[in-house]
C-alpha cells in the first residue's frame, strides 16, 4: 500500500514538472519565435504596414488610438484628399484598436517603430474618458490591457509608468490558470491564427480582419438596427460617464504621453494630439468641473501647434452610440482632417520649413 502511494505521488509530481516544462517552453517559444501570436490585431496591422512600404510616398502619417479612431477614420479618404491639396503622394494609416489609450498607444508606438519606417507625422488619440483616474475606480484602460498581448519588456515598462501589473487582467480572468498557462491565455489566439474554423464566429478576429489600415474599419451590423442608437448609448453612459463625472488625471497616463512625445523627439517625428468627434449627448456626460480639468491638462501638455480639437466636426446624426462614427460621419470627419493636415503642410511649405518634432 505504502508503495503504491509513494509511486502515485511520484507521478503526480512527474506530471506536474512535466506540464510546467511544457508551459515554460511554450511562453519561451511564443516570446522569442512566434510574437505575432500575441497580439493578433497588432499584427494584423503590421503584416499591412509593412506589405505597403516597399510602395515609396512623399509623405507618411499614422494614426494611433482607440476604436473612435478605428472606426471613424477613413485613411484611403484622407490620403486621396491631402494627395491631391498638397499634389504630394501621401500615406496616412489607421492604427486604431478597441481600449486603446495613453498606455497602450505608447507600447505600439516602440513596436512600429522597431519594425517599420519611421513616418513624417503621427497623430495620436487624446480621449479624456481613458486618461481619468478617479479614486475608487480601476482606470478604464486597466481593464483593457491584457497581460496576455503583452510583449516581453512591456511589463516593465508598465512599471516604470506606474501602472500595477496586479490589476492587469487576463480578458475577464482575474484568477485561475491564466497567469500560470499560456497554453490557456492564448489559446484563443492560437486557435484564431491557426485553426480559426475550429471557434465560434464571435471570438475569431473578424473585426480586426475587416479592418483595412489603408482604408477604413466597418461598424458591426448591430449598428443598422431599429433603436439601434438608444440601446448604445445607454451602454455608453454606464460605461464612461464615472470617468467623466469626476475627471481627473493619472500619473500613468500622463506619463505615457510624455514619454510618447519624447519618443517621436528622440525620432525627430513631428507629432499632434486628436479629440475625436463626440456628440453634444455624449459631452454632456462631464460636469463643468471636469471639462475644467481637462482643458487645463491639454493646454498645459500641448500648445495649439501640437493639438488639433476635432470634438466638435460632427453633429448628432454622425454617430452610432455616441462617440463612435458611422460610415457616413466618418466620412465628414476625414475630409475635414485631411484639410487641417494639409493647411498645416502648406504653411510649413510656404515658411520653408517642415513640421518640427516636438521638444
Amino acid at each position: 500500500m505504502a508503495a503504491r502511494s509513494s509511486q502515485a505521488r511520484a507521478g503526480l509530481l512527474i506530471g506536474l514538472l512535466l506540464f510546467m516544462s511544457i508551459q515554460f517552453a511554450l511562453l519561451a517559444w511564443i516570446s522569442f519565435c512566434r510574437p505575432a501570436l500575441i497580439d493578433i490585431p497588432f499584427q494584423m496591422r503590421l503584416e499591412s504596414l509593412e506589405k505597403v512600404e516597399t510602395a515609396p510616398v512623399d509623405l507618411c502619417i499614422w494614426c494611433i488610438g482607440s476604436s473612435r479612431m478605428m472606426y471613424g477614420l477613413q485613411a484611403d479618404l484622407v490620403s486621396r484628399d491631402m494627395s491631391q491639396q498638397l499634389e504630394r503622394n501621401t500615406r496616412l494609416v489607421n492604427l486604431g484598436f478597441p481600449g486603446c489609450g495613453p498606455l497602450g498607444s505608447w507600447l505600439y508606438l516602440n513596436r512600429l517603430l522597431s519594425r517599420v519606417h519611421k513616418p513624417d507625422l503621427i497623430l495620436f488619440e487624446v480621449m479624456p474618458g481613458l486618461l481619468s483616474y478617479p479614486p475608487d475606480l480601476e482606470p478604464m484602460e486597466w481593464n483593457r490591457l491584457h497581460p496576455s498581448r503583452l510583449l516581453c519588456g512591456e511589463f516593465e515598462e508598465l512599471q516604470r509608468l506606474g501602472v500595477p501589473l496586479d490589476k492587469l487582467r487576463f480578458g475577464n480572468e482575474t484568477n485561475g490558470l491564466s497567469p500560470y498557462c499560456p497554453l490557456y491565455s492564448q489559446r484563443v489566439n492560437l486557435l484564431s491564427r491557426s485553426f480559426p474554423s475550429w471557434l465560434p464566429n464571435q471570438f475569431v478576429f473578424d473585426i480586426q480582419a475587416a479592418c483595412d489600415p489603408l482604408r477604413f474599419c466597418s461598424p458591426p451590423e448591430s449598428v443598422h438596427k431599429t433603436g439601434a442608437f438608444e440601446k448604445a448609448f445607454q451602454q455608453t453612459i454606464s460605461a464612461y460617464r464615472p470617468y467623466l463625472e469626476h475627471w481627473q488625471i493619472g500619473s500613468p497616463a500622463a506619463k505615457a504621453i510624455g514619454s510618447f512625445q519624447a519618443k517621436c523627439a528622440q525620432n525627430g517625428i513631428p507629432c499632434l494630439g486628436l479629440w475625436m468627434p463626440e456628440s453634444e449627448e455624449f459631452q454632456r456626460l462631464s460636469s463643468t468641473r471636469s471639462e475644467k480639468n481637462v482643458a487645463d491638462f491639454l493646454s498645459e501638455r500641448f500648445s495649439n501647434a501640437e493639438w488639433i480639437n476635432a470634438r466638435n466636426w460632427c453633429e448628432r446624426g454622425c454617430f452610432w452610440d455616441g462617440h463612435h462614427l458611422h460610415p457616413q460621419g466618418g466620412a465628414q470627419f476625414s475630409r475635414q482632417l485631411a484639410k487641417v493636415l494639409s493647411a498645416r503642410f502648406e504653411n510649413s511649405n510656404r515658411n520653408q520649413v517642415r513640421l518640427e518634432a516636438n521638444p
